[in-house]
């Protein structure tokens, strides 16, 4: 994982995404009809970063007042029942609904369907691989979010205090002894162009990774063809399955960035 310093949900965002797309195009592992969820969670003096897709949960241990250890739930279960997953779904042209039994009964827990098949019936609306179910809305895209931490250890707030303000971000943290508290300032017009700015660079740096793995699974399968384990034909159909993979996934991006654009420009 190439952690950057000022951007970490980015990070990890990138990291879920470009690795999925290594997952459709590795001819050795077979993903359209499986898949995995995934979860991750980046620890640092100031915040605690998590990410996940699916329902694998990420779960917070803590103390509270009376000195017992609760748990505390910091991700959300995407699945189809979620108002937001279902327009997603449903926008890609999905279906979500239960499962029949033989007797047509719907049994079961609310699953995506394609739109002109009883296929592939995942119980959730975002994974790793599952390309089959990619094609009626379900995505590899995490919910990542930063949390606040209030240490237990209240010694080390100076020294978190003294972490942002190195970051040079324009931050005033204030420090009361036991929460590190940060207001921040409205958005000016040269600060929402710099951001613009900032979010174009990434979109790119996406893009070329992309177009990266492209070049790499095109690579492999021309040695691949060379030493005979592929015919000429099928050298041609995987280039082009590559270059739709690219193509959609380049699109997704752009798609993201208009919209970041547009909401920083607000």
């Amino acid at each position: 994982l190439d952690i950057k310093k000022d951007d970490l949900k980015s990070t990890i965002i990138d990291t879920f995404v470009t690795e999925n797309y290594s997952l459709f195009c590795n001819r050795n592992i077979d993903s359209t009809l499986s898949g995995s969820t995934c979860v991750s969670a980046i620890y640092t003096p100031e915040k605690l970063i998590i990410a996940n897709i699916g329902d694998s949960r990420i779960v917070l241990g803590k103390i509270d007042k009376n000195g017992r250890w609760i748990a505390e739930n910091l991700s959300r279960d995407h699945k189809p029942t979620c108002p937001d997953e279902a327009e997603r779904i449903k926008n890609k042209g999905g279906r979500i609904r239960q499962m029949k039994d033989d007797d047509g009964t719907f049994i079961g827990p609310m699953r995506v369907y394609m739109k002109d098949k009883d296929m592939p019936g995942l119980a959730m609306t975002r994974s790793f691989g599952d390309s089959f179910a990619a094609t009626a809305g379900t995505i590899s895209i995490p919910d990542a979010r930063s949390i606040v931490i209030s240490p237990f250890d209240k010694s080390v707030l100076g020294d978190i205090e003294k972490a942002i303000q190195k970051a040079e971000l324009g931050l005033n943290p204030g420090n009361d002894g036991k929460v590190i508290r940060i207001s921040i300032p409205p958005l000016t017009a040269d600060r929402r162009k710099e951001l613009v700015k900032q979010a174009k660079t990434t979109a790119e740096n996406y893009r070329t990774t992309i177009r990266n793995i492209r070049r790499d699974g095109n690579d492999d399968l021309k040695k691949q063809q060379k030493a005979g384990e592929i015919t000429e034909d099928q050298l041609k159909t995987e280039t082009d399955k590559l270059q739709k993979l690219t193509d959609k996934y380049i699109d997704e991006i752009n798609k993201v960035y208009d919209s970041k654009e547009k909401e920083i420009m607000e």
